[in-house]
């Protein structure tokens, strides 16, 4: 425990930011999971809706410093490249998780790059 006071008084901003940071981040993931199943129900309204919501949370939390400006970036291109809007033969390519409903389709990951002892050859 610190025994200065504008230390101790850092602590306790420090706990009230961590708080805030950690609700705009959830609200974050709730929206990317909203999105997805409005995505899933081919409900178009909604899903408007929802991604419109979505770039103004991930605009306000780049704006505060809750992420890094580059994060929000990511985010809202993930967010815009599986809005109906954009042309099947555009989206990234998807995949269909094992016991999930048709509907619900996730971006396909990259396979992982092999190690560098894999890729040296001796001569």
């Amino acid at each position: 425990m610190p025994n200065i006071k504008q230390q101790k008084k850092r602590m306790r901003l420090a706990v009230q930011q961590r708080l805030r940071n950690r609700q705009v981040k959830s609200s974050i993931h709730t929206l990317f999971r909203k999105l997805e199943t409005s995505l899933a129900d081919d409900d178009q309204a909604t899903t408007t809706a929802v991604a419109a919501q979505l770039a103004s949370s991930i605009d306000k939390a780049a704006a505060k410093g809750v992420i890094h400006a580059n994060n929000a970036a990511r985010k809202k291109s993930a967010s815009r490249a599986w809005s109906p809007a954009t042309p099947p033969d555009k989206r990234p390519h998807a995949r269909r998780p094992a016991g999930s409903p048709a509907g619900l389709v996730l971006p396909t990951l990259k396979p992982p790059l092999p190690c560098r002892a894999a890729r040296r050859t001796r001569l």
